[in-house]
């Protein structure tokens, strides 16, 4: 374990705090994406079904590294 002043230290770091931002930036677009239909294809539901798989893996593993770096910060 990264002992609590490195991770702080990490945490207050403008790269980081900018890249946390790019990050959820890019979830947001994907997000719109779906919103706007950009994962469905109605000629073929096994890549619609594959799109929005994929989809739901990467905003959830945007989800869990947030909340990864939340619970860090509530220890």
């Amino acid at each position: 374990m990264v002992n609590p002043e490195a991770v702080q230290e990490w945490k207050a770091n403008p790269v980081t705090m900018a890249m946390m931002e790019a990050i959820e930036e890019y979830k947001q677009n994907l997000l719109y994406a779906m919103a706007q239909g950009h994962y469905y294809n109605p000629e073929s539901m096994e890549e619609t079904f594959g799109n929005t798989a994929k989809f739901c893996g990467e905003v959830q593993g945007i989800e869990t590294l947030k909340r990864i770096i939340t619970e860090e910060e509530n220890e």
